[in-house]
């Protein structure tokens, strides 16, 4: 059991979650969050976890900040689950970089361990040729400012160098494309919204591809697998993914949960093309699409076989468990 923990952008839906284990599973007895106002809404309840929101703006603020406040709560361990709100390169270029030098002097200053919630991006258009993406495989793409996946890319980098020149203790876990309650700006979050709106489902790239999907209730359980042992630290995993399927059955499937079964052809978009230039132009968060439609495009497919060689108990929780309480919390919204 910890004595504190730090989650740094605890408003996502991986942030939350593990938030949400930690309090369940008692696994900590003060748990600190932060966000830009220093207010989050519909945290759990516990008469055993003491949970705190500090004010922290990982973009706008100042370098030691972060620094200053891990030695204020010393912290045993440091989650980062931060999803800036804007998706656009014009974000990500100037901040990600930034974000990634603030937690690793949170790292030196305090000496906490940082566990770090990345995603697939920086193997770039290269991993294309390369499928499954493996844990052991470093042929990232050129790191850089000009996509999101070079800013995935070039963070990783500083991370994995910091590790090895002994200046940081820090772990990765990577998770491919998110599903699950809290997360609503996935594609399959997309796909459920436009079939409760009773909407004509619109996907991105070729929808008659496999994309892995991971569970975030699953991402929240390998994240804190990773912090409770030190010696997987210095590397990156992946976490385990769902099956893996065609996203035309993912939309088979939301229909059926949903309550809206589809036996015959299904009616859909597909954003890419002419369509995602057109819609580029006027719509930020589709402009901020066009260099990650590449993953969409061809068959997307994870390994995760050292994390499931590190932690062979670890199983994904089971398709049909995950589809009803996805489906449970978008119905409560």
């Amino acid at each position: 059991m910890w004595d504190t923990v730090l989650i740094v952008g605890a408003g996502g839906c991986t942030g939350r979650t593990v938030l949400d284990l930690i309090v369940s599973e008692k696994k900590a007895a003060k748990v600190v969050l932060t966000s830009r106002s220093g207010t989050l809404h519909g945290l759990p309840s516990s008469e055993t976890v003491k949970i705190e929101v500090a004010a922290l703006d990982m973009v706008d603020g100042a370098a030691e900040d972060l620094a200053n406040l891990c030695e204020e709560v010393n912290p045993d361990i440091m989650f980062c689950c931060i999803g800036l709100k804007r998706y656009h390169i014009k974000a990500w270029g100037p901040s990600w970089p930034k974000i990634a030098d603030h937690l690793l002097l949170a790292c030196q200053t305090a000496d906490v361990p940082l566990i770090f919630m990345d995603n697939m991006y920086a193997f770039g258009p290269e991993g294309m040729d390369n499928m499954p993406l493996r844990e052991s495989g470093m042929d990232l793409t050129t790191s850089g400012v000009k996509t999101k996946p070079q800013v995935r890319a070039l963070i990783t980098r500083k991370f994995l160098a910091a590790s090895e020149a002994g200046e940081a203790k820090l772990a990765i876990v990577r998770a491919s494309d998110f599903f699950g309650p809290h997360c609503d700006n996935s594609i399959l979050s997309m796909l459920w919204s436009d079939v409760m709106k009773k909407k004509t489902p619109t996907f991105l790239g070729n929808p008659k591809k496999v994309h892995a999907q991971t569970y975030v209730p699953d991402i929240a359980r390998a994240l804190i697998l990773i912090a409770e042992n030190p010696d997987t630290w210095g590397r990156a995993w992946h976490t385990p993914t769902q099956p893996d399927r065609v996203m035309t059955d993912w939309l088979r499937d939301i229909y059926r949960v949903v309550g809206r079964p589809r036996t015959g052809k299904l009616s859909y978009m597909c954003l890419d093309g002419f369509l995602m230039r057109a819609l580029a132009l006027a719509i930020d968060d589709v402009d901020g699409l066009r260099d990650v439609v590449f993953m969409w495009r061809g068959d997307y497919t994870v390994s995760s076989e050292d994390f499931k060689a590190r932690f062979p108990d670890f199983e994904p929780t089971p398709l049909e468990d995950a589809l009803q309480a996805t489906n449970e919390w978008f119905a409560s919204r």
